[in-house]
């Protein structure tokens, strides 16, 4: 009688984990090219990578006007953290 090992090999274990990544590879491929299809500027109307991301705005370094968010779960505390960032602060809770 033949003997038989103590723990069940799975078949061909080897076999599958290239295909996996093969297909992984490949899955990561495809949504790479149509992540970089969803551009709304053509290579050629683009004069500048940073001109591509921040547009065609102001020279300046620095934002203008309100920008941030409050979130809280009191009413309140909302009103206060907002008018913590209107006069030029921050806030955290």
């Amino acid at each position: 009688m033949r003997e038989r090992p103590l723990t069940p090999r799975a078949p061909n274990v080897a076999g599958r984990a290239p295909r996996r990544r093969r297909g992984s590879v490949l899955v990561s491929t495809v949504l790479a090219a149509a992540l970089a299809g969803c551009s709304s500027e053509t290579a050629n109307t683009v004069k500048t990578f940073g001109h591509a991301l921040f547009g065609t705005g102001s020279t300046s370094p620095y934002l203008t006007g309100f920008i941030g968010n409050v979130v809280a779960d009191e009413p309140q505390a909302a009103l206060v953290a907002r008018d913590v960032l209107a006069r030029g602060g921050n806030a955290a809770d």
